[in-house]
């Protein structure tokens, strides 16, 4: 197995910083590429036809005051749960059940008697 070297001293921390520094240029550009919004991209369905680049366009933007509020602490939903895993229980015996070793909502190991 080939061993890693360290990089150590002024050197390796330069190559350190400008490879990092590579990175968020190379991501950097990544994102302005991909949010230039072209005659394609105009507007809420709106279709441009001969749309020069240098033609401005302009597209319905809503703005909202930012403002302080408070938040719930609790969500209220209604849904439904499945267990990822599920078990039948049969008897042996037939009987009355007159004790439970467990509480609903106890944890429980494999093997764990229950009744």
């Amino acid at each position: 197995m080939a061993r890693m070297r360290r990089i150590k001293g002024k050197r390796g921390m330069g190559l350190v910083a400008l490879a990092t520094v590579a990175i968020a240029a190379g991501g950097f550009f990544l994102l302005r590429s991909g949010t230039d919004a072209g005659p394609a991209e105009a507007g809420a369905g709106e279709i441009v036809e001969n749309a020069d680049e240098d033609e401005e366009i302009r597209v319905p933007v809503a703005l909202a005051t930012a403002r302080l509020a408070d938040l719930p602490s609790f969500y209220q939903a209604t849904g439904s749960l499945e267990a990822r895993r599920s078990v039948d229980l049969n008897a042996r015996a037939a009987g009355q059940i007159t004790r439970l070793l467990v509480e609903e909502g106890d944890w429980v190991r494999k093997d764990q008697a229950l009744l």
